[in-house]
């Protein structure tokens, strides 16, 4: 977000300056022009969200979902502590993770306040924490621009019909491995959710068949990562609705046992038969996913670092034309002059090559110290990235809605020619999705997080 500064001329008024002339018959010296001053611009508005900067909130609950935690609000006007109720979106402060709505009890400039309030409401039988929300974020137009992105990419994906060749995200909860059914929550009517074996991080209730009607039980599957294949021959063994979400941490310390999940949404699965412990996908460093068994393997195409001088050079240019480029840079440049820091890019790029063509992925990142910018740090990140499919005769155009840094593997899922990248949200794991060049998604997943991160 571009800082703005709102200046003020002053005009001093001066009479006679000089004892000659002043107040005799001499003719004076005609005056010099005075200067002329700007006219005073006034100060930018605070946007509406600064009176809650630099606050501790008191949260009596966190989602990705605006709306919920309805029965919350009603708990609290019950015991007559609703006035200072609000819904925030924690987008714009740089101490809360982006892109969740929180309902707030009350925001206090101390602490001792906040922390009186939250006594009230643990005696109401409000759970609750508190959170400082830190100054207002210097990159809140990225941070809305990606909270935007990603909220496009799942209804489209959530709007896209589902067909059983489709590739599928899984759910992997230590041996136990799950496949998602859809790319968005589902309620199943009758699904009553019970924590396993005493993990309150993990709630399910299991289906008698496929809520989606696309599976039964015996079908097979692949499992596949950024590499390759993980295990083949998987089968399902049954069918549930799975809780995934992230609670805050009070979630798991608090005394009593909770009656709920702490987070998230019941989504419709397939357990399969085969556990991943000891592959690849434990590791964590891919998303996982699977393709049934009776379809080709995906066709992988592995990017390389090493770009033909020319290629580097234009698409380094190409990079260098966008606005964002230059609107990254400027809010470094003004950031390390105001921390006394100098402002370090540095350059990314890497490519694969399908045929004639290379999808050229360009990175390039901004920073200042030693690129603490979580919660508040005090030094600048930022980075500007996309992707170029450059054909035999340099003609290039960037694909729609691709993060650079969020592509993992380049792949052919369809056997058809036409590229799918799988991604992975570079500023949340946990979100990932399986794209066409397009843009089209072809799945998504993504775990609501609903700790405060910091």
């Amino acid at each position: 977000m571009r800082s703005w500064v709102s200046s003020f001329a002053f005009i001093l008024l001066a009479g006679c300056g000089s004892v000659k002339g002043c107040g005799s018959s001499a003719p004076a010296p005609a005056p010099a022009p005075a200067p002329k001053a700007e006219a005073p611009r006034p100060a930018a508005p605070e946007p509406p969200e600064a009176r809650f900067a630099r606050k501790y909130l008191v949260i009596v609950h966190s989602s990705p979902t605006p709306g919920e935690g309805q029965e919350l609000v009603e708990k609290i006007r019950t015991a007559g502590l609703a006035a200072e109720v609000q819904r925030l979106s924690s987008t714009p402060f740089s101490s809360l993770r982006p892109c969740l709505e929180v309902v707030i009890a009350g925001a206090f400039a101390d602490k001792d306040s906040a922390l009186a309030l939250a006594r009230k409401l643990d005696g109401a039988g409000v759970k609750n924490y508190l959170k400082n929300s830190g100054a207002l974020a210097e990159d809140r137009e990225q941070r809305e621009a990606d909270c935007r992105e990603q909220a496009q990419l799942q209804a489209a994906a959530a709007a896209r019909p589902d067909t059983a060749a489709d590739p599928r995200f899984v759910d992997l909860r230590g041996p136990r491995t799950f496949v998602l059914l859809s790319s968005e929550p589902q309620d199943t009517p009758g699904a009553a959710l019970r924590p396993q074996g005493g993990d309150r991080g993990f709630w399910m209730a299991s289906l008698p068949k496929d809520p989606t009607g696309t599976f039964k039980a015996g079908d097979a599957f692949n499992v596949y990562d950024k590499q390759g294949l993980v295990k083949s021959g998987c089968r399902v063994k049954g069918f549930a609705s799975l809780n995934r979400g992230i609670p805050h941490f009070g979630y798991f310390q608090q005394a009593e046992e909770p009656d709920a999940p702490g987070c998230g949404n019941a989504w419709p699965v397939a357990e399969l038969d085969c556990s991943l412990v000891g592959t690849r996908a434990m590791n964590m460093e891919s998303p996982v996913f699977v393709l049934p068994a009776s379809r080709p393997a995906p066709k992988y195409f592995p990017l390389q670092s090493e770009l033909p001088a020319p290629l580097k050079a234009s698409e380094e240019a190409a990079l260098k034309s966008l606005p964002d480029y230059t609107q990254a840079r400027e809010q470094g440049e003004t950031h390390a002059k105001a921390q006394g820091e100098p402002l370090r890019e540095s350059w990314v790029q890497t490519s694969a090559t399908v045929g004639p063509r290379r999808f050229v992925v360009s990175i390039a990142r901004f920073l200042t110290g030693e690129g603490h910018t979580e919660c508040g740090g005090p030094d600048y990140g930022a980075s500007v990235s996309r992707v170029r499919a450059v054909s035999e005769e340099g003609q290039g155009a960037f694909l729609a809605n691709v993060n650079g840094e969020s592509v993992v593997s380049v792949m052919d899922l369809e056997g058809d020619g036409t590229v799918e990248l799988l991604t992975r949200a570079p500023s949340d794991s946990q979100r990932m999705a399986l794209v066409r060049e397009d843009g089209t998604p072809m799945a998504t997943s993504f775990l609501p997080n609903c700790d405060c991160g910091c």
